[in-house]
């Protein structure tokens, strides 16, 4: 299996600190490993687990993978991105702000 890495920037409000931000969004990444990853639904679990009161959008992330030459492949996105069956998404840097 080959990781698909994110990195991505969110600026939010709530009760919650950006540690505990960063470990929710990491939790929600592992637990929702199919072949699509989708930006709205990552702020749809976050408002729906009241984890923040809101999010500026849009949220950009970037992304690195091998692709089946086994070439580094990056790009970025602020939807979805769809992955192999062999791939898995991996949140390799998230960079919180507090607002």
């Amino acid at each position: 299996m080959f990781p698909v890495d994110l990195n991505f920037s969110i600026t939010y409000s709530g009760n919650i600190n950006q540690s505990q931000l960063i470990d929710e969004i990491k939790k929600y990444v592992d637990d929702n490993q199919r072949d699509t990853f989708s930006v709205r639904a990552m702020i749809d679990y976050l408002y729906t687990n009241k984890i923040v009161n809101s999010v500026n959008e849009p949220i950009s992330i970037s992304y690195s993978r091998l692709n089946d030459e086994l070439e580094i492949e990056t790009g970025s996105f602020t939807d979805t991105i769809q992955i192999r069956i062999i791939d898995f998404f991996r949140v390799k840097d998230v960079v919180v702000n507090k607002i």
